[in-house]
């Protein structure tokens, strides 16, 4: 597997991949190869506002049944941030799933997709002193000894 990340100022981006193989001496019918790719990409508009895309596919491929399943999801966020205090997040993701030469009728279809939304609103609430001793700004943590 692999990955990379950059980051410069207000935005970030990064890939990773990975394949691996399984293979069995006695039980073959369980050798499998496995293949993921996935990115993510982010930009800070303001010091409010936040945006991010993300996305991830993965391949699974049983060598001696016959069988591929295909799986992933890809979705963006909001992050807002009005106070100090307070953060809005919403998120969007479809999540869905290709399946070819089922095994067996127990998996029934071979085709699944799923739409989620997501929001969360945060309340930290945290002192200016707390920033100011060297305590990570906007997150509410304790002072740097």
């Amino acid at each position: 597997s692999a990955g990379w990340e950059f980051t410069r100022l207000r935005t970030s981006f990064g890939f990773t991949g990975s394949w691996e193989r399984d293979e069995y001496d006695t039980q073959t019918v369980f050798d499998t190869t496995r293949e993921e790719l996935g990115f993510n990409l982010g930009r800070a508009i303001t010091t409010q506002l936040a945006l991010s895309l993300t996305g991830s596919v993965e391949r699974y491929s049983y060598l001696h049944q016959g069988f591929t399943d295909k799986f992933g999801t890809v979705g963006g966020g909001v992050t807002y941030r009005p106070g100090r205090w307070f953060i809005v997040y919403a998120r969007y993701d479809h999540a869905f799933r290709r399946a070819s030469g089922i095994p067996s009728q127990l998996l029934g279809t071979s085709e699944y997709d799923e739409n989620r939304v997501f929001i969360m609103v945060g309340y930290r609430p945290h002192s200016a002193e707390m920033e100011q001793e060297g305590g990570a700004p906007g997150y509410g943590s304790a002072p740097a000894p």
